[in-house]
């Protein structure tokens, strides 16, 4: 028996098979008594393969050749069907179906996958029957007779008029896809229809501003006009759900991308209605006019700027068919789709049987083994291929359906069978394309699903097929996803083992190969194939491929997101199987659009608001707060688990799609592969996804998102087996050709990339792989075997696209998903407080009373957190669900390993890192704040990479080579959630390097900005233990230790501690103030907006919170380091008394405090028409939580707590003066006053503090890694101002005089009565009226009930103590005449006048006496101790002025050229004047003070 190949007489290149037999051949197959079991047996199956009935049965048990036989059969057959669809009788055989009369006395037994399902519920068959019934339909329309063309105008194939196209489009494949390329561009069909009832289809790819509708050629299209926005137009714009005929009304649900949108009108009725993906949205026009000449109607479309959508005329089956609408474009004639449906039908069943090529050793060879020489036909195949030369397989052999061996077929009957059936079914194929989409694929993605669990049991859906065990099996990986992160990383490690070679990698994924031939749909295409000429298997797979792409793209995920809609799972699963056949995928690789149809596979149809609600239907969170009964969290964790299986499958599916092409060469460039030709193509297409203003063009973003997984998979294990990673040839090199690189388009740590490859400087050495240290910590994973199918030499270039494509989409997704946790959670804080207000509500006084304000705040804040919750729930089965967290970690751990390495070694290289790589590392960090047993999470993190992660970000918040602004905000941002954890604030106790370098980075950080992490940051890690607070419990022990190690006294970062905490304060309350103040005006003048004012209230609140906790630092500073303000010079202690001040003034008394008391206080009962109706419930709200924020407690308490703070200082002195004294002797000084060579002229005694020296001490072995003091200040340390106290006589010696100074430093309880004058002198400069009343005011507040802490009234007593000492030493409130000029007068009276001492600042003895202008530094005001020159304006500063100045700022104040402190002189002459006329004026003093 051999094959020839004969060319249909309509010249078509599809070949017969045929049967050149001989009579030996014939009599073997069907005669010869020998052979009558295997007659009866092929007669058998052929009847049940062909659904032959009783004449076609007669007619092939007569014949006497197979072929023949067969045709004739089946001409009967397809006669038999056409006559019974002329008849109204369409009633298709489903697929494997056989006919009551098919079954004889040797009933042959189906195979077991037809056994149950194919005969009833066979999905080719459904389909196969609704496109008839729809064909049959279309021809019969109530307003036309059978003429399918009655009541249209065009010609038969429709597609889109361009000549009359408007603004700027775009075509996609088929010229069917359009996309806008202006800000609004219309278009219309080729036909028109003037009578009737008509339907086309329209995918929205987009989801914003398009009109889809019907329009007449009078309609004008410009560049702000389009459908609907004329007379007899009719539009519908799911976007902002409005129907447009000139005028606009509200209409329809919201779609989303891939949602399909039925367009239909009857001309009959008059009515023009819209469907959604199936569902009608009602009509939405009537009256539409007919029956005039220039009535006909176009479909139409207007778009808006980078919107697509797609049209089907009816080229293709309709999605969602309308009863009794018709196409525009006619269909397949109903008798040709009948005959293709059957044949497809028959091939099906065919396919069930496997093929057997066992050889008969008493008759002729068989037709596989004759068919290489007996055809001589060019077109016929060489040979068979070898995948149908098999043995019979058993009962488990391969892994599809299992098929016992009475269920096999002889090959030679089996491939004869399949050329009669092809030879009918290719040319009809070829001729309507229309009948592959409808008619084949449906039979093939019935084949491609996994068999039922049991013989008698079968999915009634398409979507509710799991994953098959062939699936499951081709897949590369070795393990299967995980639901956790901790259960991730347990089962990679129990895979791993110290014998997982490389050759185990390799026998596993043969292993996972599927086996050829070895299922029914493989046995389809192989007959496909082998029955067909080359050209036409070809043009047959390409038309394949393109209807699956499709049906990828707009099927939804999970089933019930879309209504009676089949969910993507089948198509990817038959798409996976298609690529399994080589022929099929190097169709693919070599089709014209195979990366357009790459990225329709790899989509996924995302939900829109009400289809989020079908998918989860119940909602429920933890609280008091939810509504919803305690079952409500079984149905939406079970909602959720749903959903996650469905992406799980989604993905995996997508994933052995995609695998092939890693092996594959690329049909452009074969140097490559195909999957290289890919992620090229998508990074360059998806250039300024995050612009502003997005370029068209751009990718679905749920194609990078699938991608970006699909890589994942890759590099989970491929990573571990980098040793090296060339960052100088990916990022550097590649920053040497500008635009032409892709990746140019990231930001990078060190700025921008012209910036970057202009001014840095890079070392050859550089440019060469950055080698990469073990971590053996890391190495958790076995190497599976889709790391052994990627080479080592691209994992790098792998890994840039895969960071490339989370910083265009996946990163700010996961964003979002953060962005969504903290609306829910303030959502639900928000409707706490509503709650506990509507229960302290008193009872309603008129329907505007402040119950129903609180009602429907309560509404608005339910409705957000039900919407958060379910938006929430729906991003984590997406992006954190199963085995990505553990992939998650993986590549988070290895990018923490490489940053590290970089930021350990010497020169810019880290600088030219893209800032992706750092926000994939907080982006994950942040998704562990949300885990689940967190505590066990992070603790089986830790030795896996986390610790490491911990220490790169304290080093990297203060590496000067990271520029980016935006890097530096994520960091310290994360840093901040981070410490809010309490387990996340143990492991960084834990990690060596966070506790060297955790806070002088921190420190290095602050801002004058309110909102500035830092602070908070700071408060977590030396937090606790002030006024009010229980003593001795900090927020972090272990760094409150640190805090005098880590910042020494007199240090750089001691100094921006101190200045950025007060400045940042200041800043903070005079926001506060200007807030408060705003919102009093508009509440006496009612002029601005209820949502302004909602929002001053919150940054009022948001202003107190950050006030308190800014204050509780401060208090926390002076606790620790009180010599940071007792130190001279006394700016920072000015300027903390200033602050003080400045806060007591707002909220303790005066007139500020009394605006603040106005706005707050409790509103009258709203009445109708009254002014308090006019305030919105949620004003009213955010007006209380104002209220209950603005506490006395909260930010008067560290007030208190910072001047107790001073005051305990001072007095632990006296107590340690006092018990060292006996140890000192008598005429031995306690404290050096020798100066120092490079002084000023004067003495410089150090502050009388022996803390100091111990801090000193300490910081010298704190380690190098923080900066020292600059040489400008070990040079010339900070001056002392001596002064005399009001006991000594005016000719004692004090640390000024030069003479018999150590005959008053021998006197302890001179010196301790010194110490406390000194405090209370500097006190008293600011104590006047005004701050007598802000100290009584907090002496007079009940501290015992606003703190219940123990301790509090010791701590009390301590105040009222230094109360009364201000009290006793102050002098009495100054009339007017008397007042001190400010800044140029300096005159407090009484005892106090005299107390000039150590650091303070000069102060004149007498009203009448002028400073000098010369000793007054410019900027304070104050007489300058250690006056300097700067080098460039030539001004005279104080030394600490500058100081100061140059924490904020490194030019000079007056030129704006670059300053330095090494670069100022010091103007001793000046000095040397000063110190003069501070002895002649302290003199003075004295001698009018014992007079």
């Amino acid at each position: 028996m051999g094959l020839t190949h004969e060319q249909k007489s309509n010249g078509s290149e599809v070949s017969d098979v045929r049967l050149e037999s001989s009579s030996t051949e014939t009599s073997h197959l069907f005669g010869g008594s020998s052979k009558q079991k295997t007659l009866s047996k092929a007669v058998q199956i052929a009847q049940h393969v062909f659904d032959l009935h009783d004449a076609q049965q007669t007619v092939l048990q007569a014949g006497d050749n197979m072929y023949g036989t067969l045709e004739t059969a089946i001409e009967l057959r397809v006669s038999q069907l056409c006559q019974d669809l002329s008849h109204g009788h369409s009633d298709l055989p489903a697929a494997g179906a056989s006919s009551s009369t098919s079954t004889s006395e040797f009933s042959m037994p189906p195979p077991t996958r037809a056994s149950s399902t194919a005969a009833s519920s066979s999905t080719s068959g459904v389909h196969q029957k609704q496109a008839l019934s729809n064909e049959a339909g279309s021809s019969g329309s109530s307003s036309s007779s059978g003429d399918p063309s009655q009541g249209r105008l065009g010609p038969k194939s429709v597609s889109i008029d361009a000549r009359h196209a408007s603004g700027q489009l775009a075509y996609g494949p088929g010229g069917l896809t359009i996309e806008s390329l202006a800000n609004f561009s219309s278009c219309r069909a080729t036909a028109c229809v003037y009578a009737g009832l008509w339907q086309y289809e329209v995918t929205v790819l987009t989801s914003g501003i398009q009109q889809l509708g019907w329009c007449t050629a009078l309609c004008p299209f410009t560049g702000e006009e389009g459908v609907g926005d004329a007379a007899d137009s009719y539009a519908f714009d799911g976007k902002r759900l409005r129907k447009w005929s000139v005028k606009c009304s509200p209409y329809g649900q919201a779609w989303a991308p891939g949602d399909v949108i039925g367009c239909c009108i009857d001309l009959d009725k008059g009515e023009a209605s819209f469907y959604r993906n199936g569902v009608s949205m009602g009509v939405a026009f009537t009256n539409v006019r007919t029956m005039q000449p220039h009535l006909a109607y176009f479909p139409a479309a207007s778009i808006s700027y980078t919107e697509r959508c797609k049209f089907n005329f009816g080229a293709s089956p309709f999605e969602h068919p309308v009863s009794r609408h018709k196409p525009l474009q006619a269909p397949p004639e109903a008798a040709d789709s009948a005959t293709a449906g059957y044949l497809v039908n028959c091939l099906e069943r065919l396919a069930l049987f496997e093929p057997e090529s066992e050889q008969s050793t008493d008759g002729p060879a068989s037709a596989a083994a004759a068919a290489p020489g007996s055809s001589s036909s060019t077109s016929a195949p060489a040979q068979i291929p070898s995948q149908l030369h098999m043995s019979r397989l058993s009962l488990n052999s391969g892994s599809g359906p299992r098929i016992s061996s009475t269920q096999t077929i002889p090959l030679d009957d089996w491939i004869l069978m399949a050329g009669v059936i092809t030879a009918r079914l290719l040319p009809l194929l070829q001729l309507h394309s229309y009948l592959i989409p409808s008619m084949l694929m449906p039979m093939l993605t019935s084949l491609a699903q996994p068999a039922p669990p049991h013989p008698h049991r079968r999915p009634t859906s398409l979507s509710s097929h799991p994953i098959s065990p062939h699936d499951a099996a081709a897949t590369p990986t070795t393990t299967r996803p995980s639901l956790s992160v901790t259960q991730s990383l347990a089962a990679s490690a129990a895979a791993a083992g110290p014998t997982a070679t490389s050759t185990a990698a390799a026998t596993a994924a043969a292993a996972a190969e599927p086996t050829p031939g070895s299922t029914p749909l493989s046995r389809v295409l192989d007959l496909l194939v082998l029955c067909s000429h080359q050209s036409s298997s070809e043009q047959l797979f390409r038309t394949l491929l393109e209807s699956l792409s499709f049906k990828t793209l707009i099927s939804p995920v999970a089933q019930g997101q879309v209504a009676d809609t089949p969910t993507s799972t089948p198509y990817l699963r038959l798409a996976a199987g298609l690529v399994r056949n080589p022929t099929v995928c190097s169709v693919w690789v070599r089709h014209p659009n195979f990366l357009y149809l790459t990225e329709c596979l790899l989509a996924r149809k995302s939900p829109s608001m009400e289809d989020m609600v079908a998918l989860v239907p119940a909602v429920w969170w933890p609280g008091s707060s939810c509504p919803e009964p305690p079952e409500a969290q079984a149905r939406m964790e079970a909602s959720l688990a749903s959903l996650t299986g469905s992406i799980s499958q989604v993905e995996e599916l997508q994933y052995q799609l995609i695998a092939p092409l890693m092996t594959l060469p690329s049909y452009s460039d074969p140097r490559q592969s195909s999957l290289e030709e890919f992620l090229g193509h998508l990074v360059q297409k998806n250039r300024g996804c995050n612009r502003d203003v997005p370029p068209p063009g751009l990718s679905d973003q749920s194609v990078l998102i699938s991608t970006f997984f699909v890589l994942l998979r890759f590099l989970q294990s491929a990573l571990y087996s980098l040793d090296s990673c060339p960052v100088g040839g990916l990022f550097v090199k590649t920053a040497w050709k500008g635009d032409a690189e892709p990746v140019n388009d990231l930001g990078r740590l060190g700025g921008v990339v012209t910036h970057l490859a202009r001014e840095v400087t890079i070392r050859p050495a550089e440019l060469e792989p950055t080698m990469l240290h073990p971590a053996p910590r890391l190495h958790a994973a076995a190497p599976s075997a889709a790391a052994a199918a990627v080479p080592l030499s691209r994992v790098p270039h792998l890994l840039q696209a895969a960071m490339t494509l989370y910083s265009f989409k996946l990163g700010s997704s996961m964003r979002v998903t953060h962005a969504v946790e903290r609306g829910m959670s303030a959502s639900i804080g928000g409707l706490m407080d509503v709650e506990r207000a509507m229960a302290a509500a008193a009872a309603p006084v008129g329907p505007t009373d402040y119950l129903a304000y609180l009602q429907e705040a309560r509404r608005f804040f339910l409705d957000d957190v039900v919407t958060n919750v379910r938006f929430g729930g729906v991003l984590k089965a997406v992006f954190f669900s199963g085995w990505k967290q553990g992939a998650l970690f993986t590549l988070c751990a290895w990018l923490s390993h490489l940053l590290s390495t970089l930021a350990a070694q010497q020169g810019a290289l880290l600088s030219y890192i893209p800032t992706c790589y750092t926000d994939a590392i907080v982006d994950f960090m942040k998704l562990l704040l949300k885990a689940d047993n967190r505590s066990q999470t992070i603790q089986a993190l830790l030795p896996h990479g986390l610790h490491d992660i911990i220490g790169l970000l304290a080093v990297l918040l203060h590496d000067t080579r990271i520029c980016n602004p935006e890097v530096k905000v994520s960091l310290i941002s994360c840093v901040a959630n981070l410490l809010g954890s309490q387990e996340f604030l143990s492991a960084f106790e834990a990690n060596e390097v966070a506790r060297l370098r955790l806070l002088p980075a921190v420190v290095s950080c602050l801002d004058t900005q309110g909102w500035h992490p830092a602070p908070a940051i700071l408060q977590r890690l030396i937090g606790g233990g002030g006024f009010g607070q229980p003593q001795g419990e900090y927020s972090s022990p272990v760094f409150r230790q640190l805090l005098s190690r880590s910042l020494p006294l007199g240090s750089n970062p001691c100094k921006v501690l101190v200045h950025r905490l007060l400045e940042t304060c200041n800043w903070v309350v005079t926001e506060f103030t200007i807030t408060v103040s705003e919102l009093f005006e508009s509440r006496n003048s009612g002029r601005r907006q209820m949502s302004e004012v909602q929002q001053q209230y919150r940054k009022a609140g948001d202003m107190v919170d950050a006030c308190a906790g800014l204050l509780r630092l401060i208090e926390v500073v002076v606790l620790s380091m009180p010599d940071a303000f007792l130190q001279p010079p006394l700016l920072n202690f000015n300027k903390l008394l200033e602050v003080l001040t400045f806060v007591l003034s707002h909220f303790t008394v005066g007139a500020d405090a009394r605006k603040l008391q106005e706005l707050l206080a409790p509103l009258p009962t709203p009445t109708s028409g009254g002014r308090g109706s006019a305030l919105s419930s949620l004003v009213r709200l955010e007006r209380d939580m104002l209220a209950s924020k603005v506490g006395k407690a909260a930010v008067l308490a560290p007030v208190l707590g910072c001047l107790l703070g001073l005051w305990r200082a001072v007095t632990h002195e006296e107590q340690e003066e006092q018990r060292t004294a006996p140890l000192g002797g008598a005429g031995t000084p306690s404290l050096p006053t020798t100066p120092s060579p490079s002084s000023p002229p004067f003495p410089a005694t150090p502050p009388p503090h022996h803390r100091t020296t111990h801090t000193a001490s300490t910081a010298s072995t704190a380690g190098s890694i923080y900066a020292t003091p600059g040489k400008a200040e070990a040079a010339h340390p900070p001056p002392s101002v001596p002064a005399l106290t009001p006991s000594e006589p005016s000719g004692a010696s004090g640390p000024g005089v030069p003479s018999d100074v150590s005959s008053v430093e021998a006197q302890p309880q001179l010196r301790a009565s010194r110490t406390r004058a000194w405090l209370l002198s500097n006190l008293g400069r600011h104590y006047d009226a005004r701050f007598r009343r802000h100290v009584a005011h907090l002496a007079g507040l009940d501290w015992r009930g606003l703190l219940p802490v123990e301790g509090v009234a010791q701590e009390l007593a301590g105040f009222l103590a230094l109360v009364a000492a201000l009290e006793k030493s102050a002098p009495p409130p100054q009339s007017p005449s008397h007042a001190a000029s400010p800044g140029r007068s300096h005159a407090p009276a009484g005892a106090a006048a005299a107390a000039n001492t150590e650091g303070a600042a000069p102060a004149t003895p007498t009203s009448e006496c002028e400073v000098p202008e010369e000793f007054l530094d410019p900027i304070t005001t104050e007489v300058m101790t250690d006056p300097v020159v700067l080098p460039d304006s030539q001004v005279t500063l104080d030394r600490s002025t500058v100081e100061r100045h140059l924490m904020t700022s490194t030019t000079d104040p007056f030129s704006r050229t670059d300053l330095t402190m090494e670069a100022c002189q010091p103007d001793r002459a000046l000095a040397v004047r000063i110190q003069a006329w501070v002895q002649l004026q302290s003199s003075k003093a004295a001698a009018a003070s014992e007079q």
